[in-house]
């Protein structure tokens, strides 16, 4: 088995016994199998065990087991103990998944920590089988169906060329010691129940099924690789970003076949789940001002184009400007400038906007436009106009419209930020004293 290893090794490059390695060891047959390899294939290794708190004497059984077993290797051992189950409640996530993040985010910490490049997990090729039917089952798109890749960032699984019946005989030929985690035998597990009677059953139907669900996922894995350059050509192609919003010609998406595949692929970046597909690919038919949300963003029909932009938001929603001193100091939403009247400058660039300083009244306020706030735009004479018209005007997408702010002197509207000044504040000849505003943000239009 060990030259099936190294054979391994070469074939699918995994880094060789010149790179010191971490190898997660939680005590079970299969760590306990990669470690005993590993070491008779002369990597230096330094073992890491989680204890997930989650069967009490027995988990902690485990951490005295493999403690004990490293010992006797004379191979260096890292350890940690973790609240489990307190971390998936305050993350609200499931305790599965909980442990997974916690060990591999200490995995990484201690890589940094020792200045070791690579991770060795002890995944097999049931694990291959097992989770191509898991995601079957949960109706994952290509991404879900393929293998587990023997190398992925700095993650490295040398054992996935062995099914378990050939750890299984590894272990025993060799004296092997290991501890049995009960849970791995509950059937209330999805996992545990195709491992069990699912895969067993299959065997039964036809020997040798581990070995062919393990090769077809390796198979997919390199058509989704051919997949994903062929739709990331097709992402540069179609999107692009302007103003920290995402752009998509409407007309481009619907002309892709196949249309769902396409959609997929190109909108998971964005948090779509698989059963959005048919809700994105209506939302290209759909009339302006239709949103839907995913996970992580929010993708919106707008015109001739899909936009999307993460459902988060950095920037605060209010600001008070207590002084000109203050105003001068503003660096989120514009630039101020206290300026002479001999450099006036006016020009039509919506960004820049010129204020006669002394019309102005302190506190001043930083916010989001709302609907029914008026003001007088330059250019108008004087007429009032609501704010939402002028946006309308500018046709300005609904994402547009909700990064809008606005500079208020004493509950009116000095500046739509970017767009247009209020002509009550505007330059004239009586002026004495300037500030002149540059927006940070520049709004298309």
């Amino acid at each position: 088995m060990i030259k099936q290893l190294n054979d391994y090794i070469t074939a699918r490059n995994i880094p060789d016994n010149r790179n010191p390695v971490i190898v997660g060891v939680s005590g079970g047959i299969d760590s306990m199998v990669l470690l005993h390899l590993m070491q008779l294939s002369g990597y230096q290794i330094t073992a890491a065990h989680c204890n997930f708190s989650l069967r009490g004497k027995e988990s902690d059984g485990d951490q005295q087991f493999v403690t004990e077993k490293c010992a006797r290797a004379a191979i260096p051992l890292r350890t940690v103990r973790f609240d489990t189950s307190e971390y998936a409640r305050e993350m609200g996530i499931s305790i599965q998944m909980a442990a997974r993040d916690l060990r591999f985010i200490w995995f990484r910490k201690l890589a940094n920590e020792l200045d070791i490049s690579y991770i060795a997990l002890a995944h097999n090729r049931n694990d291959i089988a097992e989770t191509l039917l898991i995601n079957m089952l949960r109706g994952t798109g290509l991404a879900g169906l393929t293998g587990i890749r023997p190398v992925n960032g700095n993650i490295i699984r040398p054992l996935l060329f062995a099914t378990r019946d050939m750890i299984e005989n590894y272990a025993t030929d060799n004296n092997i010691l290991f501890r049995e985690d009960s849970s791995n035998s509950d059937t209330k597990y999805i996992r545990n129940r195709i491992r069990h009677i699912v895969l067993p059953a299959m065997e039964e139907i036809s020997d040798g099924t581990v070995s062919r669900l393990a090769e077809t996922a390796e198979r997919l894995t390199g058509s989704y690789d051919i997949l994903l350059s062929e739709t990331g050509k097709k992402y540069d192609q179609i999107f692009s970003q302007r103003d920290k919003l995402i752009y998509a010609s409407r007309i481009e998406l619907l002309s892709l076949e196949p249309l769902e595949t396409y959609i997929f692929e190109l909108f998971r970046r964005f948090g779509i789940s698989s059963q959005q597909i048919n809700g994105v690919i209506n939302l290209l038919k759909s009339p302006s001002g239709k949103v839907i949300n995913t996970s992580s963003h929010r993708i919106l029909a707008d015109r001739k184009n899909i936009i999307i932009k993460p459902r988060y938001e950095n920037e605060a929603e209010q600001m008070v400007v207590e002084s000109e001193e203050a105003l001068l100091s503003v660096t989120s939403h514009f630039k101020a400038e206290k300026v002479e009247p001999a450099y006036f400058n006016p020009s039509s660039d919506s960004s820049v906007a010129w204020i006669d300083a002394d019309k102005i009244k302190y506190p001043l306020s930083i916010r989001r436009w709302i609907p029914g706030d008026t003001f007088q735009p330059f250019g108008m004479g004087g007429r009032s106009k609501k704010v939402s018209d002028l946006l309308t005007d500018h046709k300005l997408s609904l994402f547009q419209k909700e990064k809008v702010s606005l500079l208020v002197s004493g509950g009116e509207v000095v500046w739509v930020i970017g767009i247009r000044a209020d002509y009550r504040y505007r330059i004239t000849a009586e002026t004495t004293s300037l500030i002149k505003l540059t927006s940070r943000s520049r709004i298309i239009i």
